[in-house]
């Protein structure tokens, strides 16, 4: 059979998404940029890659919207 797993399900709809979002089609191959978004996302939800420090602190955003 020639099924997709669940991952590679959702990899293909993220490169999908990720085409779209930056105005590639989404029938072509992922260019190598994406490519290796994904595969530093990836890392990162794995606890393999290297996580970029949060500079907003343990509360988040220390931007406030005016009202």
């Amino acid at each position: 059979m020639d099924e997709q797993s669940p991952k590679e399900l959702r990899e293909a709809a993220t490169a999908a998404n990720l085409r779209r979002a930056f105005g590639q089609p989404t029938t072509d191959a992922l260019p190598p940029v994406f490519g290796a978004l994904l595969a530093r996302l990836a890392a990162m939800q794995q606890g393999d890659g290297d996580r970029p420090a949060n500079r907003t602190g343990a509360g988040g955003s220390t931007r406030r919207l005016a009202t």
